[in-house]
């Protein structure tokens, strides 16, 4: 045998006699009799068999002698009587170990993206490193695996996220858009609260003769593309003499906007466009219609339940949810306090629109949210939904005066 040593010899020898030779139970099955086994050293890489008989007398045939490598697990492991069963065997387990002729340097190794280790014997085994896969003898080297390709060898949620580079892999976090803080929500809510005031307080004290306008709901305010509110329908509104404090007129308006004053006297004063104003207020900070269903399917007025949830302590509970969640407290609280007092029984104890105007102003210069229009478009779409349901209307460009439908 030869290999990184120089040439050696080993044997075995077995006798045609019916005596076992070596008393291992282990190896009995190829124990000398007929049979014998011996170890091969690590290192060789030629190996020759030969048979001579130590008496030549005793030669016998060449058909009846065999030679051949195995793994000695296999051999060890075996119950029957190798001398007589291994002429009907067509072949044996063996375990040959093997590497490259010569050493790969360092830098080649890198470049082929695996590493190696050394073998007992001096040679030199390669193996491709974690996440590669191919031969690290050949030139080619190992390649990278796409673990993206497979459910088993990657662990993100879903196979989109999954992005594949060299040697691995990283899962992407879900690009979906980010649900903005209520804060965007509540610049939405004081911008349209205060541009309506302003539109209103416009007709009551800056036109050259007052206007009421007699019908002040979410349906006749339109917005456009950045939330500007433009205040329409004046189909209903009167216009009245400077001096003039109210006008008397059969009762018009829409069930849970109408001033209960202007209801129980027939006269329409600037205080129940206030108050219609208060209820659009509200619907803001809650999200509910004028008049919406109870669990108990009966109709509530949304002013009522206002004022009563405020006097049990309760506003909270009303809130819209993401306004409950991230709202600043102190910032919901004065708007609240505001709708409140539009909503008074008593129209000379509301506030007017000027003032409504003022305290609106002056609430977004203490709570200031620079609000970010791409964020008022997804909000436009995820968080507005009960202003679609009471038919708020959104258009890109309108004008004050412009029917509603």
């Amino acid at each position: 045998m030869t290999g990184i040593t120089p040439m050696m010899v080993v044997g075995c020898k077995s006798n045609c006699v019916d005596k076992s030779m070596i008393e291992d139970i282990k190896l009995k099955h190829c124990s000398g009799n007929n049979c014998c086994i011996t170890t091969i050293p690590p290192g060789i890489q030629v190996l020759n068999a030969s048979f001579r008989s130590i008496k030549e007398e005793n030669k016998t045939s060449e058909d009846c002698k065999f030679a051949f490598l195995a793994d000695d697990k296999w051999l060890n492991s075996s119950t029957k009587d190798l001398s007589y069963y291994v002429q009907f065997l067509e072949y044996v387990p063996v375990v040959l170990e093997w590497t490259a002729a010569g050493f790969i340097n360092p830098n080649e190794l890198k470049r082929r993206n695996s590493e190696g280790y050394p073998t007992l014997y001096g040679a030199q085994y390669y193996y491709c490193l974690k996440g590669y896969q191919g031969n690290p003898y050949l030139p080619t080297g190992c390649q990278d695996i796409n673990e993206c390709e497979s459910k088993t060898l990657n662990d993100c949620p879903n196979k989109s996220d999954c992005v594949n580079i060299q040697g691995s892999y990283h899962c992407n976090k879900p690009e979906s858009p980010v649900k903005p803080k209520s804060p965007v929500k509540m610049a939405i809510i004081g911008m349209i609260a205060t541009e309506v005031a302003r539109a209103v307080s416009y007709l009551h004290s800056a036109a050259s003769l007052p206007i009421y306008h007699r019908d002040i709901k979410s349906s006749n305010i339109l917005l456009d593309d950045k939330y500007r509110a433009k205040v329409a329908d004046f189909g209903t509104s009167r216009s009245v003499a400077i001096n003039q404090t109210h006008v008397t007129t059969l009762i018009y308006g829409t069930f849970g906007y109408l001033d209960p004053e202007y209801f129980q006297t027939s006269q329409f004063t600037e205080k129940s466009d206030v108050y219609s104003f208060g209820v659009v207020l509200i619907e803001l900070l809650t999200g509910k219609k004028p008049v919406f269903l109870t669990r108990s399917l009966e109709d509530q007025n949304l002013s009522t339940y206002f004022i009563h949830s405020v006097k049990e302590n309760r506003l909270f509970d009303i809130l819209d949810a993401q306004v409950r969640k991230d709202g600043n407290k102190h910032e919901v609280m004065a708007i609240a306090n505001l709708a409140q007092r539009c909503l008074h029984l008593y129209g000379k104890k509301r506030p007017t629109m000027t003032e409504i105007v003022k305290e609106l102003e002056g609430v977004q210069k203490v709570y200031p949210h620079q609000p970010n229009f791409e964020e008022f478009d997804y909000v436009r779409n995820e968080e507005m939904g009960p202003w679609n349901d009471i038919s708020i209307l959104s258009r890109s460009s309108l004008e004050i005066g412009e029917p509603s439908s």
